[in-house]
């Protein structure tokens, strides 16, 4: 039976990652320079991490410019304090209708928050999200995960109650590193009245997890870094959602520069 867990993104005993892909490597310079920037930062692993899982790569990845795209709201500052307490800089905020189509070109990974109303209406997300969406590291969460089902082909449908601080049981279908270290099953909070249509889901994109009802809660791409989450990993209702975090922004860091990360999946 499936337990859920899958192996980690680095091991802090080698180079190689635990699937046995060779690390990427790095100059001694530069490795000594940035530890001698952040000294602090690298004697202590990231909250609710254990110390062994920590490398000397991992510590280099916290260094990623990340852009978060803010859709006007309030769980906006919940992913902030997630992200941080990964051990990675805080990221730079944008709101949705600030966005530029060149915007992307300078972060490495990018999370989009949840917000209200549809991701049509949403300022500058779609077309933003036309141009960078298989280029760069992408998580979506809530109305950034149905962002992105939309961009890649998918269609959205209207449940027949809202959703507004309910906590549901999800329940992994896929094997991947996202949910590295997290239960086959696991309680999420959840705030939203629209789901991707799973009749109408691409064959490239593939559900990791579903609600009771059957509706994809989180969904990868097969080829591009891209990934969805309907319900909040930053609400306290979500127990693993540090984890999941840390689990992604892990990923992220390991395929900033574009390639699909099937090598490190399940």
């Amino acid at each position: 039976a499936f337990s859920g867990k899958t192996n980690g993104f680095f091991n802090s005993k080698s180079r190689m990652n635990r699937q046995g892909v060779p690390a990427r490597p790095y100059s001694s310079s530069c490795l000594i320079q940035f530890m001698g920037n952040n000294i602090a930062s690298a004697c202590s692993a990231p909250h609710g991490i254990n110390s062994n899982e920590m490398s000397v790569e991992w510590l280099f990845f916290g260094r990623m410019r990340i852009l978060l795209i803010d859709n006007h709201d309030s769980f906006t500052y919940n992913l902030v304090q997630s992200i941080k307490a990964s051990g990675f800089n805080r990221p730079d905020i944008v709101k949705n209708d600030a966005l530029t189509q060149n915007l992307g070109s300078v972060y490495d990974a990018i999370v989009i928050s949840p917000g209200p109303g549809l991701p049509e209406t949403a300022g500058e997300l779609m077309p933003f999200l036309t141009e960078w969406v298989g280029k760069k590291p992408i998580l979506g969460v809530c109305l950034g995960h149905q962002a992105l089902g939309v961009i890649l082909g998918g269609r959205l449908r209207q449940l027949n109650h809202i959703l507004h601080g309910e906590i549901s049981e999800m329940t992994q279908l896929q094997r991947d590193p996202l949910f590295t270290d997290i239960p086959q099953k696991f309680p999420a909070g959840r705030y939203h009245s629209w789901v991707l249509d799973e009749k109408t889901l691409p064959t490239e994109l593939i559900p990791l997890c579903q609600d009771p009802d059957g509706h994809i809660m989180a969904f990868r791409h097969v080829s591009q870094p891209t990934y969805g989450i309907q319900f909040h990993p930053e609400s306290y209702m979500t127990p693993v959602g540090e984890r999941l975090i840390h689990n992604w922004l892990g990923f992220a860091a390991r395929n900033k520069n574009g390639e699909s990360g099937l090598e490190i999946g399940c």
